[in-house]
């Protein structure tokens, strides 16, 4: 799905610095921007919000525990994680500066890594 065309939206599982450089590979590849939006939010808050959650969705602590510690928060000074939009629980999400980070932003360029 990720192309020129389509807006592709991924949640979770983007924990992990490498699997973002990743996405960030695909990016250039497709030659299409992108943008990270980071939900900053504390431990203390993640750990009450799994444990609010229904019995079968919740991570057990240990794996919960697991998650926070393997957390590698994104950094814009890395090219793959920016532009980086860092938004707080109550915070108004940034959306205008979304939007033009996504239609007004020239595509990152493809180089030899990325090109068949």
């Amino acid at each position: 799905k990720v192309n020129k065309d389509n807006i592709v939206i991924l949640d979770s599982l983007n924990y992990i610095k490498g699997y973002r450089y990743e996405l960030f590979c695909l990016t250039k590849h497709a030659q299409t921007p992108h943008c990270l939006v980071h939900c900053l939010t504390s431990g203390e808050d993640s750990s009450s919000w799994n444990k609010n959650r229904e019995a079968a969705e919740q991570y057990s602590q240990d794996i919960f525990e697991a998650l926070v510690q393997r957390f590698e928060a994104p950094d814009s000074r890395n090219r793959w994680d920016s532009p980086l939009f860092t938004v707080l629980k109550d915070d108004i999400l940034p959306l205008e500066a979304i939007s033009d980070a996504l239609f007004k932003r020239k595509a990152p360029p493809p180089n030899q890594s990325t090109q068949s």
